[in-house]
């Protein structure tokens, strides 16, 4: 029976038995993104405004405002507006105001849950909509900002009070109080106080450019774009820098959390989100085309942006949560390797070897043994027990490179002049031959050739061979950190590829980064790409990449039955690997299946079905 797997990219199944024609590449993110759901405003076209928690989208049009949830996706109040084109509208930060904007009706306010128009009301010049019209809240409940031209006006819709300042395009704030505006022009930053009659004060000059800002809730500093595509932190009384900044800024809006815990950038390039007081990076994501109007909920860890016609939500604490440290991972995602401790991940024991690692390290294919480097010897130790089985000293030389068997009854170890083979247990040496800081060895899949580079050696001789695992044709041969011996035929778009206790093979793997590192799930289904930008999951029989991981820290990955392990940054992270898992997040994050449209664009060759409907 054909197996199915669900694609990240597009929630739905391709036959992995015979794969469809090659589609072009296209990150898939369902796996590890941190957008966790969508709602999608079913009206074709409207003015749509975000509640700054994200929780309510206003919809307008056809002189109808509805107001839906945006976690349920049910619709909570509808009610008809004041006549007139449409310009602009605007939530206020408690949600429960809303102000619209429309020719000859000009700015009126309402109270969304009731329907009612509130009082005063606000004009709007003719043609005002031809003029970089717009309407926003800030931090005032009060204060609504109506843009229009190169300038900007500040009204206090509780006392009718107006400020009008010019801006040449600039942002405006307005602190919770009412009280304090602030803006920029011209590459200063400027306060008025108190509104409405204050006069405007320059506070300091821009170091770079101060066109987009943020002010802090607590009114004391603003987020600045600063040089070298970064974000600095500046004191609005001194104009001082903090000691950090936030570094790979893409551009976008900047925005502060409510309680200024964190600072989030957010355009068409992507979210992202840093720590406010250190500077570290918490989400770096794609965003879809047009996104904007970022809004934090309350709830402290999710975020929601608006893209057009949906709403897109975000969690921080999405990601899988960092396990033990650890240096080097086995292949079969049993065993964690830090230090001198052994984590057994099943178990959840930690034992304590009796030789303390150094470089090189190594698990056997089977996670029975790990062997060792010290500073002229190398130690194999039982990873049940912690205790050594074998030692093989090495003279005046330090170990460069080992590597275990296939069946674990062989170490081949390399020094800076020779490489030998030895027995396991035991170290008896089967032979020894001349060779030059060969720190790279690997055995082909049926234990009978080790490969020291670009070279090969009779595992049983010690002598060159000049062996074709994979057929003449293949050249450039690597290995897998699981044994797996792979390489390109000249003029072949497909990658050839022989494991252990398997037959030889090959898939369309032809977009394979150059520089990387690659480990074979245990079924052969996966493997995994490591290059220094991070990760890529390919799925093997259809060669679709089926998630990515940006992060260059990632050093180790192995598979532990449904989960992909990985050590990033020196801690163990696991993500699920389960299509029924896989299929149920990406329904969420869409929420709805693909369009028959879709379905023909990313599912070529198989019946149209509705994958989130037949849902368990």
């Amino acid at each position: 029976m054909p197996r199915t797997r669900c694609w990240a990219c597009c929630s739905a199944s391709r036959r992995t038995t015979s794969p469809p024609p090659r589609r072009p590449w296209r990150r898939c993110t369902a796996l590890t993104s941190a957008a966790t759901r969508s709602f999608t405003d079913p009206a074709a076209v409207a003015v749509r405004a975000l509640s700054k928690d994200g929780r309510r989208l206003f919809s307008a049009s056809d002189g109808e405002v509805r107001v839906w949830d945006t976690h349920t996706g049910r619709r909570t109040a509808a009610f008809r507006h004041q006549q007139g084109k449409l310009l602009e509208m605007a939530s206020s930060p408690s949600g429960r105001t809303l102000a619209i904007a429309t020719e000859g009706g000009g700015v009126r306010l309402w109270d969304p849950a009731k329907g009612a128009v509130l009082e005063p009301r606000y004009p709007v010049a003719e043609g005002a909509g031809q003029f970089d019209f717009d309407v926003s809240y800030s931090m005032s409940e009060d204060v609504l900002v109506v843009h229009g031209g190169q300038g900007a006006t500040y009204w206090n819709s509780r006392t009718g009070e107006k400020t009008e300042v010019p801006t040449l395009g600039g942002d405006v704030e307005v602190t919770a109080d009412g009280k304090t505006a602030v803006y920029t022009l011209l590459g200063s930053a400027l306060r008025r106080q108190p509104l409405p009659d204050g006069r405007a004060k320059t506070w300091w000059h821009c170091p770079w450019r101060c066109q987009t800002y943020a002010l802090s809730p607590d009114d004391t500093k603003l987020a600045v774009p600063g040089p070298d595509q970064s974000i600095q932190i500046l004191s609005v009384r001194t104009g001082k820098e903090s000691d950090n900044d936030m570094r790979d800024w893409k551009g976008g809006a900047i925005s502060w959390s409510p309680d200024g815990r964190f600072i989030a950038a957010l355009n068409d390039s992507g979210l992202q989100v840093w720590r406010a007081h250190h500077a570290t990076p918490v989400l770096d994501e794609p965003a879809a085309p047009g996104a904007g109007d970022l809004a934090f909920d309350p709830d402290g860890h999710t975020l929601r942006y608006l893209a057009g016609d949906t709403v897109v939500s975000v969690r921080l604490d999405l990601r899988p949560r960092p396990g033990a440290r650890g240096n080097l991972l086995s292949t079969d995602g049993r065993l964690v390797l830090s230090g001198s401790k052994l984590h057994h991940l099943a178990t959840g024991r930690t034992i304590t070897l009796q030789e303390d690692p150094q470089h090189p390290r190594v698990f056997s294919g089977d996670g029975s043994a790990v062997a060792v480097g010290g500073d002229t010897a190398v130690h194999v130790l039982d990873t049940t027990t912690g205790r050594r089985t074998t030692e093989l000293p090495m003279s005046d030389e330090s170990p460069q490179g080992l590597a275990f068997s296939p069946d674990g009854a062989r170490l081949a170890v390399s020094g800076q002049t020779y490489i030998s083979m030895v027995e396991l247990p035991g170290g008896r040496q089967v032979w020894r031959a001349p060779a030059d800081m060969a720190d790279k060895l690997a055995f082909t899949p049926d234990g009978r050739y080790l490969s020291i580079g670009e070279s090969f050696l009779d595992v049983t001789t010690g002598r060159p061979a000049v062996p074709r695992p994979l057929g003449a044709g293949v050249r450039g041969l690597d290995f897998s950190t699981d044994g797996t011996v792979f390489g390109w035929s000249e003029g072949s778009a497909r990658m050839a590829f022989w494991r252990p206790g398997a037959q030889p093979s090959s898939a369309p793997l032809r977009d394979m980064p150059a520089d990387r590192k690659l480990t074979f799930s245990p079924d052969g289904s996966l493997v995994v790409a490591i290059t220094f930008k991070g990760m890529r999951v390919y799925d093997v029989a259809s060669g679709v990449v089926i998630a990515a991981v940006e992060d260059p820290s990632i050093a180790h990955v192995g598979f532990s039955g449904s989960r992909l392990l990985a050590l990033i940054d020196g801690r163990l992270t696991e993500y699920p690997m389960d299509p029924a898992l896989v299929r149920a997040r990406a329904c969420e994050r869409a929420g709805r299946s693909l369009s028959a449209a879709e379905w023909a664009a990313y599912v070529p060759g198989l019946p149209y079905r509705e994958v989130c409907a037949t849902m368990p």
